[in-house]
This record gives structure tokens, sequence and C-alpha cells, in this order.
């Protein structure tokens, strides 16, 4: 047996159970170990204290993630309903409170004096009322905007606002829409025609404003646009797929050639319009220049570009608010 003590090797054995002592210890702590019962079993004792210590420090640290898992699920569920409260709380102002923009769905008239004026009006669907109206003007041109909610009690679909101008009004627009002009109620289509007026054809942007003006798609049905601007007098010209009806040729002709003329008068470098279509299998253009368009009103064309008054004058006169509804087949009555 090694001649060292028990109390010196009882004293290592703290260390040497934490892998702290060197080789040439171990050694002598080992050769004393396989001698010494009593150390031997101090030893045991002392390395079940330690794993009954790992496992109460085991347990208290999973106790501690657990505790903080349920911890940080708390927060992201109650951050989640608090997002999700708000969400719902924004959502519900703008509903039925504050309202949103809704453009096209009213139809409005201004009563104009001097620089008061008063709109009147209603909403077309009956699901949203108007919550507010708000104004800005600008050298004598009045800007109103409309803002929807859900319609309620509080909110109805029937509205009256009075706006005073710092100065006399020439203009009143409701939500982009020019509704009075100089004393007078623009009508829709006018309106429209005079918002798309542009500069130049080669906008294919802008004279798909003025087509849509003229409920060109749904009038001609399918078709294809072709501009000629290889020298002047720039040229429009519209091909029509369908074949048309022979019966309505008269009424055909008269109304391309209207529309073509609020074409011209709407896009101030535009010199000509020329409608292609096939009848009986055979092709027909209809073709009318400024000048013939300037012929069919009794005036220039080019004095409606930037006039909403004379818009609406040609609008009335060429009666293009029924542009081709004279000569579009009535649908099939179903035989019984």
């Amino acid at each position: 047996m090694n001649t060292v003590p028990c109390e010196v090797i009882r004293d290592l054995l703290p260390m040497y159970v934490e892998g702290l002592t060197s080789e040439e210890t171990n050694k002598y702590i080992e050769e004393h170990l396989e001698q010494c019962e009593d150390c031997a079993a101090a030893l045991r004792s002392m390395k079940d204290d330690v794993l009954k210590a790992d496992n109460v420090n085991s347990d208290i640290e999973i106790d501690f993630l657990k505790k903080n898992r349920k911890k940080n699920r708390r927060i992201v569920w109650g951050s989640l309903l608090a997002a999700l409260c708000l969400a719902i709380t924004v959502f519900a102002i703008r509903t039925f409170v504050v309202g949103t923009r809704l453009h096209g769905n009213i139809a409005c008239d201004a009563d104009v004096t001097d620089n008061q004026v008063i709109l009147s009006g209603t909403v077309i669907d009956s699901l949203h009322g108007i919550s507010r109206i708000s104004f800005r003007e600008e050298n004598g041109e009045v800007y109103a905007e409309t803002y929807y909610v859900i319609a309620s009690s509080l909110h109805s679909g029937e509205f009256r606002e009075t706006y005073t101008a710092k100065e006399a009004v020439r203009r009143v627009y409701v939500d982009g829409d020019l509704i009075w002009a100089d004393g007078i109620q623009m009508r829709p289509m006018a309106s429209k025609l005079f918002m798309s007026q542009h500069l130049y054809c080669g906008s294919q942007v802008d004279n798909a404003r003025t087509a849509s003006a003229l409920n060109i798609a749904m009038m001609l049905g399918p078709h294809t646009n072709e501009l000629i601007t290889s020298e002047e007098p720039y040229t429009w010209r519209v091909i029509i797929e369908n074949e048309l009806p022979a019966s309505y040729k008269e009424y055909i002709d008269e109304d391309l050639k209207n529309c073509g003329t609020a074409m011209i008068a709407c896009i101030e470098n535009l010199g000509a319009v020329e409608f292609e279509y096939e009848m009986n299998g055979e092709k027909s253009i209809v073709h009318i220049s400024e000048s013939d368009a300037s012929d069919l009103l009794g005036f220039n064309v080019k004095s409606c570009y930037g006039d909403p008054i004379k818009t609406q004058d040609m609008v009335l006169q060429l009666g293009l608010e029924r542009f081709g509804y004279r000569w579009r087949p009535e649908p099939e009555t179903v035989q019984k």
C-alpha cells in the first residue's frame, strides 16, 4: 500500500472528480482507492452527490426554460392579439367613421352663386353612405372629394354640403369629374370627354381615356387601333372586327362620323379619324377630317379643346350620349 495518507487522498478527491488533477496524482489516488475501501466509498458518495446536484441543476434549468417558453408564448400571443385588435379598430374606424375614397359612386349636382357652392346628391348603391366631403380651391376652381362608409343611421346615402370659396367660382369638380362650369351643369359624358382631352395622339394611355369616355369598346365590340403619324394630318384608324348589320348602315356611318368628330375635338394634334368595318362581306371606311368635323358642327372643332361648355354643346349637338344604341342588334326573343 502506498504511503499517501487517507486525509490527503480525500482532500484530493473533489479535484479528482472534477478532472483537475494531474496524471501522476491520479496514479497515486487510484492505487490508494484499490487498496482503501473507506476512500473508495467516499469517492462513490462524492460522485453520487455530484450526480444529484447535476440532476437538481438540470431540473432547475428545465423549469426555467419551461417558464420562459410559456412567458414568451404569452408575449407572442398577446402581441398578435393586440395587433389584431388594432387592425380591427383601424378598419372599423375607416369603414364606419372616417371613410374611404370611392370614385364614381355618386350622382351629384352643384348649385353655385358667386362664391358659394351647394353640393347635393346621392350615393348610387345602397351599401354606402357619405361620411364627409373635403374641399379645396385654386384660382376660382373648387375641388370636392367624397368619403364613403357603410350606410347606417349616422351616415346615409343622401348628402347636401355647402362650401364658401374665397373668390367667385368658375368650375366645380367632384372626385375628379367636372360637374359645373361657368353656370352650366355638366353632363357625365361631356365631363368625361373634357377631362380626357390631351395634346398628342401618340399617347396611347390618354387615347384610351378618350375612347372610354365615348364607350367605344362597348359600342363597337372587338377592334384594333392604328396611329398614322408619319405625316400630317395625324390619323387614328379604328378597325372593327365584327361584321356590322347592313340594315343600320345609315345610322352606323352617321354615328361613326360623330364619334370621330369628338375624338378630333379631344386630341389637339389629331387631324383625322378612320373607321374600317365589314358589312355583307364588303369592307367600308368612314373617314372624317378636321375640316369635315368643323363643317359638321358649324364651328371650329378644335375650339372645344379646353372649353367644357363647347365640349358639352358638341356632345348634345351630335347626340353622342346615344352613340351606337340606334344600331346595336336587339336581343333575340325566346320563343315559348
